[in-house]
């Protein structure tokens, strides 16, 4: 039943009752009006929907007629993603190859550098300190001290009461509670003999102390040989302690002007006045620290670091062999 019986019915059930000539006037225009009104909806869908038809069928048609080039564009994007996919991974892949062959390259290259540069340093090592032909920048060649027991009462005393500390090199500064040692006979010396070369055999020693000593020997042999020879004379839990130039207090005090170029180099290479002035090698308490580490030393303590003594800026250094 459309929309405009419906109204018409119920305007007639209106008026069964017998309605007065007003109503029935208004009722009748308004059914006139609603007929228009519904005459004019069905002609614009009787003209709307072939067109709304023709549309979507051309819609439809260009569609089908594009869709095949889309879908071909779309299949090609894709090949050519998955191609380029692969040529990056076959490049990247490529790089990386390349790349581990030159790391590894370099990586050779350094082993064999540093096995060559062992190689030269262990040669003129042995050249220099194993076959007697040191070179010494003096006029003449040192005189090595026969080891000698002077005081013998106070280095029986030593070893009875277990405290064997000796004073290396110790020239005119003799010390009170140490055995002092030098390879010159001077007053308060109770043992003649190098420091290499010392009459105490290995583990019997208390302590060693050395001041203004290290210096005086080319680094690769105080590393190499009287090192490990003081670290094998000490007994277990036993101390070694050295004073010498600290290198890096006297660099930073020229570089501020608090010590001129002349006592920069006379602490650098010594007063070069006898056989036994030269110095030969200069340590920072860093430097020094690594080559105890080395020698096998432990608990290293900087006990004094950029101390005056002189003309020099010294530092004092402690070790101690493992238990």
């Amino acid at each position: 039943m459309t929309l405009r019986s419906r109204l018409g019915g119920a305007a007639r059930r209106i008026l069964r009752p017998g309605p007065d000539a007003a109503t029935t006037a208004k009722l009748e225009h308004h059914d006139r009006a609603l007929h228009d009104i519904t005459a004019a909806l069905q002609e614009l869908q009787a003209w709307a929907e072939p067109a709304r038809r023709a549309r979507i069928g051309e819609v439809v048609d260009e569609v089908e007629r594009v869709m095949p080039l889309l879908l071909e564009t779309i299949g090609s994007a894709h090949g050519q993603q998955r191609a380029f996919a692969r040529r990056l991974a076959d490049v990247e892949h490529q790089l990386g190859w390349r790349t581990e062959d030159v790391s590894d390259l370099k990586r050779q290259v350094a082993e064999l550098w540093e096995r060559l540069e062992s190689a030269r340093a262990e040669l003129l090592y042995e050249l220099r300190y194993t076959t007697g032909n040191a070179p010494t920048p003096g006029a003449t060649a040192p005189v090595r001290a026969t080891a000698e027991i002077v005081d013998a009462e106070a280095v029986e005393a030593a070893r009875r009461d277990g405290a064997v500390r000796l004073n290396l090199g110790c020239g005119h500064v003799c010390l009170e509670d140490y055995l002092n040692v030098d390879q010159r006979h001077l007053p308060g010396v109770q043992v003649v003999a190098a420091v290499d070369d010392l009459p105490f055999g290995p583990g019997e020693v208390d302590e060693l102390f050395s001041s203004h000593v290290i210096e005086h020997f080319p680094q690769p042999e105080l590393a190499r040989r009287l090192l490990p020879y003081w670290f094998g004379l000490l007994r277990p839990g036993g101390t070694f302690r050295a004073v010498l130039p600290d290198a890096a207090a006297m660099l930073d005090a020229y570089a501020t002007g608090e010590i001129d170029f002349d006592t920069l180099r006379e602490v650098t290479y010594g007063g070069q006045e006898y056989e036994g002035d030269f110095h030969f090698a200069w340590y920072s308490p860093a430097t020094l620290t690594e080559l105890l580490v080395a020698a096998g030393f432990e608990e290293i303590v900087i006990e004094a670091s950029g101390r005056r003594n002189g003309k020099c800026l010294e530092m004092q250094l402690a070790a101690r062999r493992p238990e």
